[in-house]
């Protein structure tokens, strides 16, 4: 049996337009750090500039499906490792290694999915 490593604290896979994702990630992050909760966000770097000042620990993925593929277990590990609390991500394109990337949040996130306008 195959078995996909998933973080051991909560991981919420967001999808929709990437400006729609940004948004609620960050009133996600703000709600939860109003709770004092430490947040880790995994991201691309196209997404860095709006959370450079958000006080999540941030872990970004790089730009293309190579990248993003290639670092997301090392970013959950790392996040999960910082000891969050919990780990909010953003969907990629789902065409190509995208899908198999999305087939990964899936099961990381355990079906905690927000889904949002696209």
């Amino acid at each position: 049996m195959l078995i996909h490593y998933s973080p051991k604290v909560p991981t919420y896979l967001f999808e929709g337009s990437v400006e729609a994702m940004r948004q609620a990630i960050l009133g996600e992050l703000q709600q939860r750090m109003q709770q004092g909760e430490q947040i880790g966000i995994l991201l691309a770097d196209e997404d860095l500039s709006a959370f450079h000042e958000s006080g999540a620990l941030v872990y970004s993925l790089g730009n293309t499906s190579e990248q993003i593929a290639t670092r997301l277990f090392a970013g959950l590990r790392t996040l999960e490792e910082a000891g969050v609390d919990v780990i909010l991500c953003r969907n990629f394109p789902e065409q190509g290694l995208g899908l198999a990337i999305r087939d990964r949040l899936l099961k990381a996130a355990g079906g905690k999915v927000k889904t949002l306008p696209t």
